[in-house]
């Protein structure tokens, strides 16, 4: 009886420690300073809309934020550079991009670049006044397109609803809850390299 007891909690404890360390790894990611093309006045943008980015992901999803991993000036990466720069910092994702402002108007596109090489590019349009207001909207785009969840939502793997092209050009994907249909935005793009 002592050794079936003994048997038994040897068991119990192994599995313990299979279970736990197979624990899956928080995917991370980075935002590095956008590249501001405006008057310099306006250079500050670099790394407050980076920061805010950071700092809503961060808080509202599951992924990890690690520090920027760019030092020095801020200069507009090449997809190549931003692959090197993802690498050695051991990211999931980084997110870089740059900012246009003309005559009161903001033009912000971000690429996001993952492990696997693939590019998302949002671009957003907006008078510079509405920067805060819809820096939400952003970052839920930005989650969308990388497939993260708030950590309270519960994680579940459904099969992607199936998708169609329409004649101008717009994703269209079926609700599998609600059953319709939605429109990707034109403006969102992926790509990976070959």
């Amino acid at each position: 009886m002592p050794q079936r007891f003994t048997v038994c909690l040897i068991l119990v404890c192994s599995l313990l420690v299979m279970t736990s360390g197979s624990a899956v790894a928080a995917r991370t990611f980075a935002v590095a300073p956008l590249k501001i093309h405006a008057p310099d006045k306006y250079n500050y943008l670099s790394h407050g809309i980076s920061s805010m980015i950071a700092s809503r992901l961060n808080k509202e999803t599951s992924l990890q934020a690690k520090e920027d991993p760019i030092s020095g000036e801020t200069k507009e990466l090449s997809r190549d550079q931003a692959l090197e720069i993802l690498t050695k910092a051991d990211l999931d994702y980084l997110i870089y991009g740059r900012a246009v402002i003309m005559k009161e108007q903001l033009s912000v596109s971000l690429n996001m670049l993952s492990r696997e090489d693939e590019l998302m590019i949002r671009t957003f349009q907006m008078p510079l006044d509405n920067l805060i207001p819809r820096m939400d909207t952003i970052v839920g785009e930005i989650k969308q397109e990388l497939g993260v969840e708030s950590p309270e939502q519960p994680k579940h793997k459904a099969e992607p609803a199936p998708e169609t092209e329409s004649s101008d050009n717009h994703t269209i994907r079926q609700d599998e809850y609600t059953g319709r249909n939605s429109t990707l935005n034109s403006n969102s793009s992926k790509s990976r390299k070959k």
